[in-house]
């Protein structure tokens, strides 16, 4: 399975696209920080999730410092309540799927936490 994940990945780049690895610690949904490690050429990974427990998030946070990858943060929303648990704020103001490509493989972001994460 990481071979097709690599595959992906380096297809993505290839294509000039950004790869963010997902929820890396969530149960049964995530390839699991050990199986992140052996990948290369991800843009970023997610360290906050809002459908993720708080160890998810500071696992993720955490393999994000040891791989010197920049992070990002998603709702994951499946109803409005939810919208807004995390996200990505980026510095500049985005126009385009390029701009947004951009910014991400610069780096030109920050995950944010709304503290409204499960627990």
């Amino acid at each position: 399975m990481l071979y097709k994940a690599q595959e992906i990945i380096d297809e993505a780049n290839r294509l000039g696209g950004a790869v963010i690895a997902a929820h890396p610690y969530r149960l049964g949904l995530g390839y699991g920080g050990e199986a992140v490690k052996k990948l290369h050429s991800l843009t970023a990974l997610e360290v906050y999730n809002g459908g993720n427990n708080h160890n998810d998030n500071k696992l993720a946070l955490e393999l994000a410092a040891t791989l010197n990858l920049p992070g990002t943060g998603g709702s994951d929303a499946h109803c409005i309540k939810d919208i807004g648990r995390c996200y990505t704020e980026f510095f500049t103001p985005l126009q385009t799927l390029n701009d947004l490509i951009a910014a991400l493989k610069a780096g030109e972001y920050l995950a944010r936490n709304s503290g409204a994460l499960k627990k």
